[in-house]
């Protein structure tokens, strides 16, 4: 997978300042490999990086076992994989923007547990509920931060209590059907219904 211009120029100048100080090159038919204090830190084959590390807290390509995250492909998709943790675009008060479409997804729809009142959203953004006749009186798990949105399919008879628990949605309990689509917020506190789609009614 070939990297960007930028990224690939960058890499070569840290790389390249490491060495002249510390480390060595070694050249090898189309192979280049670059090391400081003995560890690789950057490979390129045939004009292409295939390894990078920039740093020990930084970014890093290929399988140094200290890296932070790797960037692969599947054939269509450019995969950042973090080691650990979250994937964190900007800092706390920065305003992050994401130019062209953006897709939120997991690997795949999420199922709520059968009469779970109070279901585990911290996985995803997009659910289906169990098909007996629950009532839901809020959403949970860990790392939820205001802000968040989620997308819920009911699937069987849902009651969200929207009256008396953490969701908040109006002066009345929202009853679904299978197939009726609602969509919330999280404010720091409640769950905040910002959309509903009744499926029986003509939405033209």
């Amino acid at each position: 997978m070939r990297k960007p211009t930028c990224i690939i120029a960058a890499a070569l100048l840290i790389a390249l300042a490491a060495t002249a100080a510390l480390g060595q090159v070694q050249v090898q038919d189309n192979r280049l490999d670059m090391y400081a204090r003995g560890i690789l830190v950057a490979q390129l084959i045939d004009g292409t990086i295939e390894e990078l590390r920039m740093g020990p807290n930084t970014l890093g390509f290929g399988n140094f076992s200290a890296n932070v995250a790797t960037v692969s492909s599947d054939g269509t998709d450019t995969i950042f994989s973090p080691s650990s943790g979250d994937v964190v675009l900007g800092q706390t008060g920065q305003i992050t923007r994401l130019r062209g479409a953006v897709q939120l997804a997991g690997t795949h729809r999420q199922v709520f547990a059968e009469s779970d009142a109070t279901p585990d959203v911290s996985g995803g953004s997009y659910f289906d509920t169990g098909n007996t006749a629950d009532t839901i009186t809020d959403f949970d798990g860990s790392g939820i931060e205001q802000g968040q949105i989620i997308i819920v399919d009911s699937v069987g008879a849902i009651t969200y209590d929207v009256t008396s628990s953490g969701l908040k949605g109006g002066t009345t309990d929202l009853v679904t059907a299978d197939g009726d689509i609602t969509a919330w917020i999280y404010d720091g506190t409640d769950w905040m219904l910002i959309s509903f789609t009744d499926m029986s009614d003509d939405l033209s």
